[in-house]
């Protein structure tokens, strides 16, 4: 299970309750809210209707170890994806928490922390700061004292100006930033923090330039060749409008290179670490993909490597254990399943009334396939028939590559009833 950083969990939050979304399903609103299974299942029927469901958030979501949503207040508990049994319900530190956002969640909450005072706020400023100070004070119901102070102080640039820090760890880069700091202090007879965290959050600014009718000459965009050209970013690249988004198609590229990223099928089995821009093509033909029992009406779905031992223990009397088999063919479609070389090869027979075909796939990935081909054997009155064709792997089109036998070169011009022995042979390049 992965420990992910604090900025990337605090994306991964519930637009209803707030919590992460560790339960399932996630699903996403029309509106581009996050919700998590919890708050979908208590959502009217016209609301669900709305909601798409998240299925690669969920596989991300099944190798990462979730903390408790009041983790920032102290509580150090955390678990599995799906596997929360209620703990949130009774955290200690939901104490620390303002419960105004609270009640859309738990109907069973607790009444000994109520609102002295609800949102006070002070400002202070200068010519250059301006910092917001937000603070509660909760109190005890049943003793009627206070309890606990709960604050939060934003601090940013007055006037449009910005807060500009030096980061030393990164060869002095500087960088315009927002300050804020949240708190709790507990107020007993001696008052103590429970809960002190600062976050220096930068300020996004547009990565467009808008270009002059000047500088517009002899300008095309970098990605589709467009001249209807508008902005550019920050490292020069031209952009139109179509081309424009929140990053610059052109410097995405850049890092597309040296970037790296897990499989889909990472909670599945599949270990391997791909380039970015590979990624694709490995998860098409991953042997950590689903797939379907070619045995009729068998309906298992499961990976390639499980497949391989089902075909073997489950449908040991319906399969070929040989690469070579020798078998009569008439006017009826038929599959048959060769298990050899460690892989299973689908070979079906289709019957027209003009012609015959021959299609052999070989289930796995198309850089496997490659290294096999199929060999048609067909014996006419003692002369021999030897056509030859590449194995297709389970995302070809099979049209391309099939061996195709006319019934006139097959029986002449007899119409009796097509009966023809047939020798097909898999054969390894290597």
């Amino acid at each position: 299970m992965f420990h992910i950083p604090q900025y990337v969990l605090e994306k991964l939050r519930c637009s209803i309750c707030g919590s992460y979304l560790s339960s399932k399903p996630l699903m996403v609103r029309v509106e581009d809210q996050q919700v998590c299974g919890k708050c979908y299942k208590l959502l009217p029927t016209e609301e669900k209707e709305k909601c798409v469901r998240q299925i690669g958030l969920e596989s991300i979501a099944e190798i990462i170890q979730f903390p408790c949503r009041y983790n920032t207040q102290g509580c150090s508990h955390t678990f599995n994806w799906c596997d929360e049994k209620e703990h949130e319900a009774t955290c200690p530190y939901r104490s620390l928490i303002s419960f105004s956002s609270e009640r859309a969640r738990y109907s069973n909450l607790d009444s000994i922390n109520t609102f002295l005072h609800n949102d006070n706020e002070i400002i202070c400023e200068s010519d250059q700061i301006k910092a917001i100070l937000l603070y509660d004070i909760k109190e005890n119901t049943y003793t009627n004292e206070a309890k606990c102070l709960k604050y939060s102080l934003n601090i940013k640039g007055n006037c449009d100006h910005t807060i500009t820090i030096k980061n030393n760890n990164t060869n002095e880069a500087t960088g315009d930033v927002e300050i804020r700091m949240n708190g709790n202090i507990f107020l007993g007879k001696r008052p103590e923090v429970v809960y002190s965290d600062i976050k220096v959050k930068p300020i996004e600014h547009n990565i467009y330039e808008t270009l002059t009718d000047y500088d517009l000459r002899d300008k095309k965009c970098t990605n589709c060749g467009n001249h209807n050209v508008k902005n550019h970013c920050l490292l020069g690249h031209s952009s139109c409008n179509k081309c424009q988004g929140n990053v610059c198609v052109e410097c995405v590229k850049l890092l597309e290179k040296d970037s790296k990223t897990l499989c889909k099928n990472y909670p599945k089995g599949c270990r391997e670490t791909l380039q970015f821009d590979n990624a694709h093509r490995h998860e098409v033909n991953c042997q950590y993909n689903d797939f379907k029992c070619i045995l009729d009406p068998c309906n298992v779905i499961t990976t390639l490597p499980n497949f391989k031992e089902h075909i073997k223990n489950d449908h040991s009397s319906e399969i070929f254990l040989t690469n070579e088999i020798n078998k009569k063919f008439v006017n009826k479609d038929e599959t048959i399943v060769i298990f050899y070389y460690g892989s299973i090869f689908k070979c079906v027979y289709f019957y027209y009334k003009t012609f015959v075909e021959f299609y052999v796939t070989f289930v796995g990935s198309s850089d496997e396939a490659v290294n096999y081909f199929f060999e048609i054997t067909i014996n006419l009155n003692g002369s021999l028939i030897t056509k030859r064709s590449k194995c297709s792997n389970w995302n070809d089109v099979m049209l391309e590559k099939g061996i195709t036998f006319d019934r006139v070169e097959l029986l002449g011009d007899h119409e009796k009833k097509l009966n023809i022995q047939v020798n097909l042979k898999i054969l390894n390049k290597k």
